[in-house]
């Protein structure tokens, strides 16, 4: 769901220079943050909880049939 640099920022787990460098950047970026937020909603969106309830009701749905 995350992309870096386009809607969020990945680091490698246990390493605390790459988090020192992704914290700079965010604050480097600080007008880039509201677009990288809606632009991770979009990708969000499909693993929502009406998404997931919609696929569940289909997936009983077609079991029961």
């Amino acid at each position: 769901v995350i992309r870096s640099g386009y809607n969020g920022i990945v680091i490698p787990v246990d390493d605390v220079d790459a988090l020192t460098q992704a914290l700079l950047s965010i604050h480097e970026r600080y007008d880039d943050l509201a677009l990288w937020g809606k632009r991770a909603q979009q990708h969000a969106e499909p693993y929502g909880a009406e998404q997931w309830a919609d696929r569940w009701s289909n997936i009983v749905t077609f079991v029961i049939q």
